[in-house]
């Protein structure tokens, strides 16, 4: 049996031991690549994103070697970053009469970047450029550090892992690309990938020899924390910097104590050691985030490739239910099949069917952590079987838990009454340059404003706005609930697999696992 905790203490006891020797010898190499692929869709979140990045290695990681940064269209002087302007500049009438006639908001602008310490623009030919020169210079027990913060598009249909990030100019790198480019460091040298655009899980397949899972595994180390998943899109990118909701301003504000806009994060030094970990900093974003993600690493991607659970089909591999059946029909199926007697004829193995206390008690410092907190805030039983998630899972997907198929009905809003009976009242403002008319001038807005209000179609508007206002609160918080059980379970899936791992897969990946677990144990902190 190699359960997780034991991979915990084996991988302390080497940090430790060459806490002082090599990794104070060794050096790390950080690139960030970030921005969007035209002006349009360069928010300035991701600029932010950016500079909270750099502010946190001054903190933690001390005078930097090298970081490479490649952002949007580099040194170019043009106006690259969408901002978001204060809506002070519209009076109250003309946003109403805005708001009637669904009109995008006009609060939109764009500005020069002002990040500093660029190296060039985000361009393919230049990440691999730089990439190529570290590889040249990097030793054995170096680091190389990887940020994504950009956009990103899906695989296709045929190869949906081969995921892309969207660079400058509309240009792009696959992960397949990506995976090669990372080939010409030396085995000896670890990879730490920490990327937040939509699709970045595809790149957790760079563990892969060419990025491909039948291929194997690579003989490189590489790990990865990714905001979310292959096939879904990651929350972020916007135009104002105030909402800080993405993954890495959790992951990078654990290791620092605070968000990108300031917001204190205490409790991610689970072992009290004063150095925030790669895989502490993981736990916080998955625990704490109010986002649609579903963050994984890809140490998770290397046991759902080689281990295996009894009696269990993985949720990832599940099928949606159809109209004629539910999720926990299709979790009792999945109990039968395979081999029955399989857990009970091998007590080392872990099963679904063990309580998920049962679990924590094999599982890492950072996946205890997870579950129980996210077990906690769901008001989830620790004596509950771990598959019987499944059907929770099902019963928080569809009408009215603000999942795919969530319908609340077709109801009027009122807004086109309303705006009817306006034009009526005041026919210019039934003109196309409604906007230019006087009664929407600051001198004559309280008055028209008084004027709208006893209209017979203000107070249904109003009151149907306040009731689409309530209905889409409860809808996130219920889609906060299924988001987070299905964190919950996939971490459940990844501690039952390390522990079934050594019983089900050859000596060499199991090898290459541990020394996967061993590199998201360190931290920044351990490094000069």
């Amino acid at each position: 049996m190699f359960p997780s905790k034991l991979i915990w203490r084996l991988c302390c006891s080497a940090i430790a031991s060459v806490s002082i020797g090599s990794f104070c010898r060794a050096d790390d190499f950080y690139v960030t690549i970030g921005g969007g692929f035209e002006p349009s869709s360069n928010q300035a979140s991701l600029e932010a994103n950016i500079q909270f990045f750099q502010d946190m290695l001054r903190l933690k990681a001390g005078p930097i070697r090298q970081h490479s940064i490649f952002f949007s269209d580099g040194f170019d002087n043009k106006a690259d970053v969408q901002i978001e302007l204060t809506d002070d500049t519209r009076t109250k009438s003309l946003r109403l009469l805005s708001q009637l006639h669904r009109l995008p908001a006009s609060n939109l602008a764009y500005r020069d970047h002002v990040l500093s310490g660029i190296e060039g623009a985000s361009r393919p030919r230049l990440i691999r450029s730089r990439i190529e020169q570290i590889a040249k210079v990097a030793k054995s027990g170096d680091r190389v550090v990887i940020y994504v913060t950009a956009h990103g598009g899906k695989g296709d249909e045929k190869d949906p892992f081969n995921t892309t990030i969207y660079c400058w100019n509309k240009s792009t790198i696959s992960a397949r690309e990506f995976s090669g480019w990372l080939d010409q460091f030396s085995p000896e040298v670890s990879v730490i990938l920490v990327m937040a655009q939509c699709y970045c899980g595809g790149f957790s397949h760079t563990i892969f020899s060419g990025g491909d899972e039948e291929n194997g595994l690579s003989k490189h180390n590489r790990i990865g924390f990714f905001a979310q998943q292959h096939n879904l899109q990651a929350a972020g990118c916007r135009p104002d910097v105030k909402n800080d909701e993405e993954f890495s301003s959790y992951f990078w504000g654990a290791m620092i104590g605070m968000s990108r806009s300031g917001k204190p994060m205490s409790d991610a030094d689970l072992n009290r050691n004063g150095q925030i970990s790669w895989d502490e900093a993981y736990a916080h974003a998955v625990i704490t985030s109010e986002t649609i993600d579903i963050p994984m690493r890809s140490s998770d991607v290397l046991l759902r490739t080689y281990s295996k659970i009894p009696m269990y089909t993985l949720y990832s591999n599940r099928k949606s239910p159809s109209r004629n059946e539910d999720a926990e029909s299709i979790a009792a199926s999945d109990r039968n099949q395979g081999d029955k007697q399989e857990c009970n004829a091998n007590p080392s193995l872990l099963c679904m069917s063990n309580t998920i206390e049962e679990l924590v008690d094999k599982a890492t410092p950072a996946d205890a952590k997870i579950v129980e907190e996210l077990c906690d805030s769901l008001d989830i039983a620790m004596d509950m079987r771990a598959e019987d998630l499944t059907g929770l899972l099902g019963r928080r997907t569809g009408p009215g838990f603000g999942g795919p198929g969530s319908r609340q009905g077709r109801r009027s809003s009122g807004r086109r009454e309303l705006l009817a009976e306006i034009e009526q009242r005041w026919p210019e403002l039934a003109d196309e340059d409604w906007p230019k008319s006087p009664l929407l001038n600051n001198d004559q807005e309280q008055s028209f404003l008084a004027e709208v209000e006893k209209l017979n179609a203000f107070e249904a508007y109003e009151r149907r706005k306040k009731e689409l206002e309530e209905i889409t609160s409860k809808s996130k918080v219920a889609e906060m609930q299924r988001i987070k059980t299905r964190r919950l379970l996939e971490t459940l899936e990844s501690i039952a697999l390390a522990n079934n791992l050594e019983p089900t897969a050859p000596k060499d990946i199991v090898d290459h696992y541990r020394r996967m677990v061993l590199v998201e144990q360190s931290s920044i902190g351990l490094r000069k």
